[in-house]
């Protein structure tokens, strides 16, 4: 059977979403709509929540693994056993591919957040609520930020926190090696 609703598209970058909106009579469509329109905005914000969760949990995890191996290539440096170079450059090659997954993994956590605060946003604006609401207030608020402030957007840190790695990563890689000879 094929769905003829009428059907609303929100776009968001490059995605878009396709709601369905059924009305099965004019005496009762207006309260479909409304529960339509509530059951979809409460969704976005709630992936937009757990977007933002994601990418701090996503985080701090990378923090761990980095420690330990940061931890390990020190304690392998400063140790005097021979045969360490290599274990060295094993180990800063495994923070460089580390780093470079990880910086894929904070981009597509990037977009989701972004992608679900925009179509929060839309979603604000068509329903024309009237009351304070989390993504205009959020735009509002991050429209007022100056200075170094409005460049540490969770989204700039969480991609820039593995970027900085990468390149200590790759230092590392280069020290070790130059070890070698």
């Amino acid at each position: 059977m094929h769905d003829r609703a009428p059907k609303k598209i929100f776009r968001c970058g490059r995605h878009s979403l396709r709601i369905s909106l059924k009305k099965r009579s004019i005496k009762d469509s207006s309260s479909i709509l409304d529960e339509s329109h509530r059951i979809i905005y409460t969704a976005t914000t709630q992936h937009w929540q757990h977007s933002e969760q994601n990418r701090w949990t996503m985080l701090n995890n990378y923090f761990t693994g980095n420690s330990i191996l940061l931890l390990a290539w020190g304690s392998i440096f400063a140790s005097t056993q021979s045969g360490k170079l290599l274990v060295l450059i094993a180990l800063s090659l495994t923070g460089v591919l580390i780093s470079i997954l990880w910086l894929g993994l904070e981009i597509r956590a990037h977009g989701f957040v972004k992608m679900y605060a925009t179509l929060g946003e839309q979603l604000e604006d068509d329903f024309k609520i009237e009351t304070d609401t989390p993504f205009i207030s959020a735009k509002i608020y991050r429209d007022t930020i100056a200075g170094l402030a409005r460049f540490t957007t969770s989204g700039n840190i969480g991609m820039g926190i593995p970027t900085i790695f990468l390149i200590l990563y790759i230092f590392l890689v280069m020290y070790s090696t130059f070890l070698i000879f």
